[in-house]
């Protein structure tokens, strides 16, 4: 029995198209999808890209006033510094030191063994973005001088080497030299520790900031500068300190982070004193 709804005519004229016949006799396979620059970008490198400059500020530890001013020990804990986009002073970043309060407080600051981590702010500490790690070592002058390595934890907590720092010994001078993954020197700093806001550090006037600046290690072109600043909390507590860096003709994310990492270890070794 025919059905009266559909065409037979149209059916048989093999010219005719159907226009609602859309599939195709075999599975159709879809390609995989095209990964477009900055979609999957969600991690440290996308945050600090954009930033030209950034704050770093020294949180104050209560437990080191209390120790100090009240109970009249000088302890030394962790440190913690906040990083925050100097544009907007929109919190990016968090550093948080990881060492034991023995090596902390028995140890020369050169000798101690350091454990830092840097995640983006709201992401959990067992989750860092980056790990910066210094072996406990014999320094004394020119022997055994620390290695700073920074690792990139962001793949599954997978360590990735992204760069090292070292500190050639100096008399009077601070002197730094950076290297990326493959032990080629990239960046050094070789400025004069005479200024008179080092010698003399006040909250005010020419004593409140001392400038670092950075160069490329092919053409000696200043290529960053670091600046110190002493903040008032200086009065209460001796040791700390904020900073601005300023990326400048530094754009790869990676050296963005080892400069942040120079920035902190700057601090540990010359200024976090017991």
């Amino acid at each position: 029995m025919n059905n009266p709804n559909v065409n037979y005519q149209n059916m048989n004229n093999p010219n005719m198209i159907n226009p609602n016949m859309n599939y195709q006799p075999y599975p159709h396979i879809m390609p995989p999808p095209q990964q477009q620059m900055g979609m999957f970008l969600n991690d440290w490198k996308s945050t600090l890209a954009p930033i030209k400059s950034c704050r770093i500020k020294q949180q104050f530890d209560d437990r080191e006033f209390l120790a100090d001013y009240i109970m009249g020990m000088k302890l030394d804990f962790n440190n913690k510094y906040l990083i925050l986009d100097s544009a907007t002073e929109i919190l990016k970043f968090t550093a948080i030191e990881n060492s034991e309060c023995f090596n902390r407080n028995c140890f020369p600051k050169m000798c101690i063994p350091i454990n830092m981590k840097i995640l983006r702010h709201g992401k959990e500490l067992a989750r860092p973005d980056i790990v910066v790690e210094k072996d406990c070592s014999f320094t004394v002058c020119c022997l055994n001088r620390p290695i700073i390595k920074m690792y990139d934890f962001s793949d599954n907590n997978n360590k990735k080497l992204i760069g090292t720092i070292r500190t050639p010994f100096s008399c009077c001078s601070f002197k730094f030299d950076l290297f990326d993954a493959s032990n080629k020197k990239i960046i050094y700093m070789d400025d004069t520790c005479c200024q008179i806001s080092i010698l003399c550090p006040c909250p005010f006037g020419p004593f409140k900031f001392s400038d670092y600046y950075l160069r490329d290690a092919k053409t000696n072109e200043r290529i960053a500068h670091l600046q110190k600043e002493v903040p008032f909390l200086k009065f209460i507590k001796r040791d700390i300190d904020n900073y601005t860096l300023n990326f400048e003709d530094v754009k790869n994310p990676e050296w963005k982070m080892m400069l942040l990492a120079f920035s902190l270890f700057l601090d540990y070794i010359y200024y976090d004193t017991k």
